[in-house]
């Protein structure tokens, strides 16, 4: 950050501000000592749980992140869920039926997943889903004035899908190959001859 250009200061200031205030405030964020004096402050104040004040809105950042836990982990508990629920019977399924249509169709589905960009897919399932067909919110995690399940489990469809699309893709492509290298396995073969 020091070698970026400006001052962080200059968040801070308005044009029409005294030099002295401006300099009290580079003193208050402690940006006139030294940078090793400056890390060694922050690494003090981290170890304290002290993780400074944004300067969007002024709050604790710790206060802010405490708040946002439950609903990332809301959000990532539910697309984890739905992650194993359907990579591991299509995983199953392509490995059971390897080198078909059905093996091939997964694949492709899977490959795209692994290889679009998460961000990029999320923007495209809000210009479809929120925009252009105006099935679902595009941002948020419920409507102002609204505090029900539904509501919010409407705002979650879409993050839901593009977490659960990108996990599914990588599952998927991990149970399918372990499970053909264990249908190749002796033991299996030996089972398959017994009548198994």
């Amino acid at each position: 950050i020091k070698l970026a250009p400006g001052d962080p200061v200059n968040s801070f200031v308005t044009p029409d501000m005294n030099p002295d205030d401006v300099e009290r405030i580079r003193q208050s964020l402690g940006l006139d000592q030294p940078i090793y004096v400056q890390y060694f402050i922050w690494i003090g104040n981290l170890l304290q749980g002290n993780l400074g004040y944004s300067i969007v809105n002024s709050q604790p950042v710790l206060q802010q992140i405490l708040e946002r836990i439950p609903a990332t982990l809301g959000l990532v508990g539910t697309s984890l869920v739905l992650t194993l629920l359907l990579s591991i019977p299509l995983g199953l399924v392509a490995a059971n039926y390897e080198n078909t249509w059905i093996d091939k169709v997964l694949n492709g589905i899977s490959y795209i997943g692994i290889s679009i960009p998460i961000f990029w897919f999320g923007m495209i399932l809000i210009d479809v889903f929120s925009i252009q067909l105006g099935w679902l919110p595009s941002l948020g995690m419920r409507t102002i004035g609204v505090d029900s399940f539904w509501d919010m489990a409407e705002h979650a469809i879409l993050p839901v899908i593009t977490l659960t699309f990108q996990g599914c893709a990588a599952y998927y492509r991990y149970v399918r190959s372990n499970t053909i290298n264990q249908l190749k396995e002796e033991y299996v073969l030996f089972g398959y001859a017994k009548g198994l």
